[in-house]
């Protein structure tokens, strides 16, 4: 009986193996009503016409003719869509996970495994439509209170103004702020969340791990260099410095 979900998938597999990759898909199919398989390839070259079906989950055999699933992952690595790596070797655990793989299976697959795997990984999605509903809780309750922010520090909840905050630094899936009294505290969510919440409330995403408040910028010196009010030099990225110089003719 095929297990129901309220939760559709778009699916693509990356196997050189074909019968690996229907066996795969097969169980798939058979097992979960709402996936979709939205692609098959079997090289890294082909990996273009997989992510244009913006799959929500990728099971990626690492070994490939021409390459390897690392390439396809720096390649694909803007996308929003989960990995899990299917594989004979067990030599590339930590490499996978530095690439924050949700899983990663061993050859020869086993349906109990899998499934396994599987439950997890919808329990996952799950968690993360809870998360994104507690987001748009926070969202509706900043805009309401411009100038407050609620974080979770895990054993317990803090408010902080928002004009008070210096910086936010990215720490993993955390994100330590800064304060102009110098207090630091360590939330519970990533700076990409964080971006999206101040994003408009006068914040500037500096660099993949620093966002900053503007009003709190002292200089802006050549080379994208932001000296902030307590002396501390944070460097503009090259892709960001567009941004920057729209805040510059705003100012101007």
């Amino acid at each position: 009986m095929k297990i129901t979900n309220k939760t559709s998938l778009k699916v693509g597999i990356v196997e050189d193996n074909q019968i690996c990759s229907s066996q795969l898909k097969l169980f798939l199919l058979e097992e979960y009503e709402n996936i979709k398989i939205v692609g098959e390839i079997d090289t890294v070259g082909n990996s273009d016409k997989l992510f244009s079906n913006q799959p929500d989950l990728v099971f990626l055999d690492i070994k490939l003719p021409d390459g390897n699933a690392f390439d396809i992952l720096e390649k694909h690595k803007e996308g929003k869509h989960d990995i899990i790596f299917v594989t004979a070797y067990d030599t590339y655990f930590q490499r996978a996970f530095e690439h924050y793989a949700f899983n990663y299976l061993l050859k020869p697959l086993q349906q109990e495994k899998i499934k396994r795997v599987m439950d997890r990984y919808f329990l996952s999605v799950r968690e993360k439509k809870r998360f994104a509903q507690n987001h748009y809780d926070l969202s509706s309750f900043i805009s309401k209170n411009n100038s407050k922010l609620l974080l979770n520090l895990g054993g317990e909840h803090i408010f902080i103004n928002i004009d008070e905050i210096v910086q936010c630094q990215a720490e993993g899936n955390y994100t330590q702020f800064l304060l102009n009294d110098n207090k630091k505290y360590l939330a519970n969510n990533t700076l990409k969340y964080f971006t999206e919440l101040l994003g408009q409330k006068g914040f500037f995403r500096a660099n993949r791990k620093v966002l900053i408040n503007i009003n709190h910028i002292r200089k802006i010196k050549k080379g994208g260099y932001l000296v902030l009010k307590n002396n501390e030099v944070v460097l503009v990225s090259i892709r960001n410095r567009n941004n920057l110089n729209a805040i510059i003719q705003d100012f101007s």
